[in-house]
């Protein structure tokens, strides 16, 4: 039964009886979504059998690695998966196990394409997006089909943030609520400050990373200081650093993407006004 439903809900389930089993929590929880790049194009060069036995040996890695960090999946989209740390069970530490899932995941992709490309199959791309926030968890449906999940705000903007990374071209991003709950021992470079489809607000979003050792560590701080000079209008100093750092991390793609940025504002000056937030126009 735990394959369909994780223990720790089981658990929530067996506790409860009647009318209770439909009552909701208010949790702070961080989500994560996780997607396969261009999936229906590559399912549609696979037979059926091959598709499924592929996205299986897929889906039994990145499962495995978000079990061993604490969090449970809420469900499978197709190619995609939602998972929750923090509820039903908190352990204090949930935003911090949600990253290093999803640094583990981009880690284990590697082995995983080695298998694809081994196999005569085309490499996964994936992006994923964290956001952490006030959700309300609890067996949403009816008293003949119950779905344990978790609802609001903070679910949607990381469903977005997932979006967004096809457009940075990175493979994970998240919010800086997620960043504000991090301990010491995660790392992550500013990206952006952007107004996302369906809010008003702008949300600062990050790239966490593990290469502290690495080059990759010089590369970052270097991109994070020209993000300061651009939010502040110097741009023709932005515009250098971001050259810098898109040459120590091998163009680097965000990088790249503030360089044209850049050069777009020194032919068209910003307005007195200009805040440098970035209004997304796609979900």
């Amino acid at each position: 039964f735990q394959k369909y439903v994780p223990g720790e809900v089981i658990d929530e389930v067996m506790k409860a009886k009647g009318d209770k089993l439909l009552i909701g929590k208010k949790r702070n929880a961080t989500i994560l979504f996780s997607d396969i790049r261009d999936f229906t194009s590559r399912a549609e060069r696979l037979s059926a059998e091959e598709l499924v036995k592929s996205l299986n040996t897929y889906f039994n890695i990145m499962v495995g690695i978000i079990i061993e960090h604490k969090g449970i999946i809420d469900k499978f989209m197709g190619d995609a998966i939602m998972a929750l740390f923090g509820a039903p069970v908190q352990y204090g530490d949930d935003p911090s196990q949600a990253v290093m899932t999803g640094l583990s995941m981009i880690h284990e992709l590697k082995g995983f394409n080695k298998m694809q490309i081994h196999m005569g199959r085309e490499p996964y791309k994936i992006g994923i997006g964290m956001n952490t926030g006030d959700v309300v968890v609890g067996n949403i449906g009816s008293s003949q089909k119950l779905e344990y999940t978790c609802i609001g705000d903070a679910v949607n903007l990381a469903s977005r943030l997932e979006g967004l990374t096809k457009m940075y071209g990175i493979p994970i991003i998240i919010s800086e609520f997620t960043l504000d709950q991090l301990g010491a021992n995660v790392h992550a470079r500013k990206l952006d400050a952007v107004k996302v489809k369906g809010k008003v607000q702008p949300v600062r979003i990050y790239e966490p990373y593990d290469d502290i050792a690495g080059g990759a560590s010089d590369g970052y701080e270097t991109f994070n200081e020209a993000i300061s000079l651009y939010r502040s209008r110097n741009i023709e100093g932005a515009l250098k650093l971001f050259n810098e750092s898109k040459n120590i991390l091998e163009n680097d793609y965000p990088s790249t993407l503030y360089i044209d940025r850049c050069k777009e504002l020194k032919q068209h000056p910003p307005a007195e006004d200009w805040d440098g937030v970035f209004t997304a126009k796609e979900k």
